[in-house]
């Protein structure tokens, strides 16, 4: 005799990992399932909030991967920008070295400042799931940056697909994919400023590898990256499947 199903869980978790494009997902939220958060059937999780044991137990977990290449390019020039309060600590932390303090006072086209903050970062990224995720398996559904139009409606369709009637029924409006009645991206209001992802590491094998290998527990979580700088995922996955700790 088969096992009993596990009973359905009615809440639902969104985890924020910064510069992973939770923020347009956060904004499809407040516009498209306002009640849902109203109510808190849906709860964000902001950067700095842990997700649990308990929490995976009780709710279904979505949460936000993104390439670490890419990660990096986007965070170093949102520094540049002036934004992100880890470039505020990064500038404190190497305002005596003479490279790395100006690696923010430049244009998002300069290569080489894009390099030198790069390779102080890496193993950032690893680091913001080693603390706030410490069980990849606890996410239930995986939004990748990369393919987030087509990611975050699939996993509220796996969320409305274990759920009581009455909650597919709130999530499922008429005319709407669960609910979003338009493309998540279009609610990034960020843009990138930044060049293509391959132009910063191309011609920089040694940065390539220096964050494939300080980042290689996220590469080996996800293989759908292909172990790649700059890559997009080929299929997207349910991390529950990978019995991974980080």
């Amino acid at each position: 005799m088969p096992p009993p199903s596990p009973p359905p869980r009615l809440r639902l978790i969104y985890k924020h990992v910064a510069k992973t494009g939770g923020q347009s997902i956060i904004s499809a939220l407040r516009v498209e399932h306002g009640d849902l958060l109203a109510d808190r059937t849906i709860v964000i999780r902001s950067e700095r909030e842990m997700i649990t044991a308990e929490d995976a137990r009780d709710a279904y977990i979505i949460s936000s991967i993104r390439n670490p290449c890419a990660l990096y390019l986007s965070l170093w020039a949102w520094g540049v920008a002036g934004h992100g309060r880890y470039n505020t600590q990064f500038a404190q932390l190497h305002k005596d070295s003479p490279v790395l303090s100006k690696v923010f006072s430049t244009s998002p086209a300069n290569v080489s400042a894009f390099a030198a903050f790069a390779r102080a970062s890496a193993g950032e990224f690893s680091r913001r799931y080693r603390d706030y995720i410490p069980s990849l398996i606890n996410v239930d559904c995986w939004v990748h940056t990369e393919t987030v139009d087509a990611d975050f409606p699939a996993c509220l369709a796996a969320f409305a697909a274990q759920a009581a009637p009455h909650l597919r029924a709130r999530l499922a409006k008429p005319g709407t994919r669960f609910g979003l009645s338009r493309n998540v991206s279009s609610y990034n209001v960020h843009g990138s400023g930044h060049g293509a992802c391959l132009d910063y590491y191309r011609h920089d094998l040694a940065l390539q590898q220096d964050i494939r290998r300080a980042d290689g527990v996220l590469f080996q979580a996800f293989p759908e990256y292909g172990g790649a700088c700059c890559s997009t995922p080929v299929t997207q996955r349910v991390a529950r499947s990978v019995q991974t700790k980080i």
